[in-house]
């Protein structure tokens, strides 16, 4: 996965020859870290460096014009390393950055160009003239500040993992990003207000000026009402609230005057997002309108109601229900959610709910004493149509369709600016969400353990995001998925699938050892100095702590999306578990998943499996109960990332009445780098003979196969080992609310 060159190689492999003879006792290795801000415009880029670079090391100026030049400068505070941490790409990660500018250049810079400069940290070793690039964010607003110093940090994170997903709140006044506030016309696609006069004819590439002429004079768009959107806009379409506001009018023929309710400040988690199709209930109560019947005749009445079921743009909205009963189509009307969409009319004047899924629906009975937020209403949809699908790594090169596609869910949480995280897509590897969706499209075939096979993709995403963390929308997303959650790796955020390795690319895997006999391959685990044992230690979880039965819930599609729990344990380690308490008991340790957009029995039986033998994320489970830390020198380390498949050969993992070692491979949990230059890696055990059998693929089947044993051999209507007898319908008999079907010549 590293993009090092051949020669930046080779000075790796002279650069651990250093490192191996400081450890020995020989001269130190000299390294240095520099600090890249890239300023806008014409004040360009700048490395910053704690010593003065250009006297001490001659050969870092050629490097520095190979990748664009720019000056170096001796600003930083403090010693050669900076604390660098690297983590998931949901989080907020960042480095503290002390710069020294008596002449008060730091601060100038950044008082011209306000926060979000890109930051980029190098390693440089002066020694084989090698630099390399370690970490990517951007440059927030100072901490401390005085004569002499400019403290600030750089995040490599985006936005608070805490924060909602999805995050539109009910808020009465518009959540749109005023388009004159936006750079280009592709940032104003983005969002959610058109306006666009800041821009020149060529600026906006053949699209049309938006807006009420002499608009551009007026200040930026409060948003505080609907006049200041018809002021710049001509109207409020584009308005992005929730003020349903009152509206009065006659009913009938006898005077009565019917009010309508708004219901927005009772709403206080998100509007929801649907991914792909769903069954969405406990809808949101926008604003309702009692009209009563006459008064000897109450059941006449009715309720008009008005829900936001989802955030726009949807496939469809359609088959309402209320108490179970379908809605007639003459007593109902849906508007999808797309930008500047026309209203529902359900009052005069009536806001459109511009990008918002939106059920208008009228009832008929005496609603006179009923909570309007307590009638069940439900209503199908298929979810977004925007989702954006990626043929290639131009952040141009993409189509917005309707998408049950994980992969593409995934990246589309990250992306969307109103209601995801609104990350740029160049901060991603395309190809990485196009390897994954290919992967989870695969057909897989599942056997559970009464022998019923399922076939199906191996992954799909049918979901419903509402009043959730980012961070625990992205981890279940990826957890149900099998895949890591994005990481950084070289100023990007990566993704891969925990998936079975083939033959070659187990053999292509990095090998680390201590053992100074083994004659294939150099000891490269680090031995402690001062005991010379080796830093590589194992552990296990206990047979009375680790999880034996696990029990997932999933929304059935076949039951209307309703949640159904199912169980998957193993009898033989809760008799382990219970002998491990020292007595001969059955003892279950139980652990709860939900399954975030799973829909299938048969994709959430193949999940339950495998969380059963391989744990979260891999990370441990009843087949790979072993973890591993050790340290290693910093060179060995730079192609390691969470998720990485290495070996692993150590004579204190060998069992010494087998003479082998129960795992050889193992997957890597962490990296954390030492301020010694030394790497210390966390992995767990990869249960190779598992995995073949979990993901090969056999003769006639299309695609991986958990095997369980299926019993004796299916035959429905027959002995075993003869054909089927044929099913002979006797009769039909059609009933007001079933259809019974008599079988015969069985």
């Amino acid at each position: 996965m590293s993009t090092l060159s051949a020669e930046d190689q080779a000075k790796l492999e002279a650069l651990e020859g250093f490192i191996r003879a400081a450890r020995a006792g020989g001269n130190d290795v000299q390294v240095a870290e520099l600090v890249a801000v890239d300023w806008p415009g014409t004040d360009g880029r700048v490395y910053y460096a704690s010593t003065q670079a250009d006297d001490t090391w001659p050969g870092l100026r050629d490097l520095l014009d190979a990748l664009g030049g720019g000056p170096v400068e001796p600003r930083l505070n403090g010693g050669p390393f900076l604390d660098v941490m690297r983590d998931s790409g949901i989080s907020d990660d960042s480095v503290s950055l002390n710069f020294w500018e008596p002449d008060h250049a730091i601060s100038d810079l950044f008082e011209t160009h306000g926060d979000g400069a890109r930051v980029e940290i190098f390693f440089y070793f002066p020694q084989v003239d090698l630099l390399l690039s370690q970490w990517h964010g951007h440059l927030r607003p100072p901490e401390d500040a005085d004569e002499e110093n400019f403290t600030a940090s750089a995040e490599n994170g985006f936005m608070s993992v805490q924060l909602p997903l999805p995050r539109r709140a009910f808020f009465q006044t518009c959540q749109a990003v005023f388009g004159g506030l936006l750079r280009t016309q592709a940032e104003i696609d983005e969002h959610d207000c058109p306006w666009n006069l800041q821009l020149t004819e060529e600026e906006r590439g053949g699209a049309p000026a938006v807006g009420v002429p002499g608009s551009e004079l007026l200040p930026p768009c409060p948003r505080r009402t609907r006049a200041d959107c018809v002021a710049r806009l001509g109207d409020s379409r584009f308005w992005l609230a929730f003020d349903t506001g009152i509206a009065s009018y006659p009913v009938g023929s006898r005077g009565v005057i019917a009010t309508s309710r708004g219901n927005e400040t009772r709403l206080k988690r998100p509007l929801r997002v649907i991914a792909g199709k769903r069954v969405v209930r406990d809808l949101d109560l926008l604003a309702y309108v009692v009209e009563t019947g006459n008064p000897s005749h109450p059941e006449r009445g009715s309720i008009k109601l008005l829900y936001a079921v989802a955030e726009g743009r949807n496939r469809s909205l359609r088959q309402p229900k209320a108490r179970g009963a379908l809605i007639g189509a003459q007593h109902f009307s849906v508007r999808l959610g797309t930008k500047g969409q026309p209203s529902t009319g359900f009052t005069v004047n009536a806001n459109n709910y511009s990008s918002t899924g939106i059920l208008n629906c009228v009832l008929q009975g005496d609603f006179r004493t009923v909570d309007p937020a307590s009638i069940p209403v439900e209503i199908t949809v298929e979810g977004l149509d925007d989702v954006r699908v990626y043929a290639s790594d131009d952040p141009a090169d993409f189509a917005e369709e309707y998408s049950q596609d994980r992969a593409w869910w995934l990246l589309h949480a990250y992306r969307h600016k109103r209601w995801g995280l609104g990350a740029d897509v160049r901060r991603f590897v395309m190809p990485d969400f196009i390897d994954l969706s290919d992967w989870f499209a695969e057909t897989i075939t599942y056997r559970d353990k009464d022998g019923v096979s399922y076939t199906g993709p191996r992954s799909t995403f049918n979901a419903e995001l509402i009043d959730r963390t980012a961070q625990q929308q992205i981890n279940d997303i990826c957890l149900a998925g099998r895949c890591t959650v994005p990481f950084p790796w070289e100023g990007r955020l990566r993704v891969f699938p925990l998936k079975k390795l083939s033959e070659d690319e187990l053999a292509a895997a990095p090998v680390f050892t201590d053992d100074v006999n083994q004659s294939e391959f150099e000891p490269n685990i680090v031995r402690d100095e001062q005991t010379s044992k080796s830093t590589l230690t194992r552990s296990e979880v206990s047979d009375r702590e680790l999880p034996n039965a696990i029990k997932v819930t999933f929304d059935n599609d076949q039951k209307a999306n309703r949640e159904e729990p199912l169980l998957f344990d193993d009898v033989e380690q809760q008799l382990r578990a219970g002998r491990a308490f020292g007595d001969t008991g059955r003892r279950a340790v139980e652990k709860p998943y939900g399954l975030l957009g799973v829909t299938g029995v048969g994709e959430a039986s193949r999940l339950g499996v495998l969380l059963r033998d391989l744990g979260e994320f891999d990370e441990g489970g009843l087949v790979n109960n072993q973890r591993i830390r050790f340290q290693t020198f910093f060179t060995q380390a730079l192609t390691l990332y969470k998720s990485k498949v290495i070996r692993v050969l150590s004579r204190s993992l060998t069992n010494r009445r087998t003479q082998a070692q129960k795992f050889e491979y193992f997957r890597v949990r962490s990296v954390r780098r030492l301020s010694s230059l030394l790497v210390e890696v966390s992995a767990q055990a990869y249960p190779v003979d598992y995995y073949a059998q979990t993901e090969d693929l056999a003769p006639g089947v299309p695609g991986g196969v958990i095997p369980v044993d299926p019993g004796p051999e299916l035959n429905p209507g027959g002995p075993g080992g003869e054909s089927p007898n044929p099913v002979v319908i006797d009769s039909v008999d059609a009933r007001r609310d079933k259809i019974l079907i008599r079988l015969g010549g069985l």
